[in-house]
């Protein structure tokens, strides 16, 4: 019973009083007001931040409004050091010329890179004459003749068109052995 009297009492409020008609135009009213409000604090800032840079510019009264300044200069003093950071510096730029001059004689000479394949028929001159010189010790031994023999026929197979390829076709031809070339 109770709360029907208050439920019927809340009926009758409700009824009493309408809710105003939303206008079309709240959510524009919000915008410019949240604008304005904006403006403020950048106004605000602006202020502040103008504040803070003139501050250090702003005249400030003289503790004691005639009393004047002054510097004594000793030009003797001056002159006197000037000329010992001259000497300093005429000093420095002796020792850079000679620092540059010694480097410049010590400097060795840059050898220009050679090209590859010149450098690896280098490489396979040298391998032959190498073994070359292999095969002629061993002849020179009493028993090893038939080694070098050999030596040389891989010589002449491995590196044809060699100085040590060469040599090594006549020493077969001298020792008799059997001369094969195969390209």
């Amino acid at each position: 019973m109770q709360t029907d009297k208050v439920t019927q009492l809340l009926h009758d409020a409700d009824a009493r009083h309408t809710i105003p008609p939303l206008s079309g135009d709240l959510a524009q009213r919000v915008r410019r007001r949240l604008g304005r409000r904006r403006a403020r604090r950048g106004g605000v800032a602006v202020a502040l931040l103008a504040t803070a840079i003139t501050i250090p510019f702003w005249p400030s009264k003289p503790s004691h409004p005639h009393q004047v300044v002054t510097t004594v200069v000793n030009v003797a003093r001056l002159k006197s050091d000037f000329a010992r950071l001259q000497a300093d510096v005429q000093l420095q730029d002796q020792i850079a010329k000679q620092m540059l001059a010694s480097a410049r004689s010590q400097a060795t000479p840059v050898r220009p890179v050679p090209d590859v394949a010149q450098a690896m028929e280098s490489q396979i001159e040298r391998s032959s004459l190498i073994l070359l010189r292999a095969g002629e010790r061993l002849s020179s031994e009493n028993d090893g003749s038939a080694q070098a023999s050999d030596i040389y026929q891989r010589i002449v197979k491995l590196f044809p068109g060699t100085r040590g390829a060469e040599a090594a076709r006549r020493r077969l031809r001298g020792s008799g052995s059997n001369c094969t070339q195969s390209d």
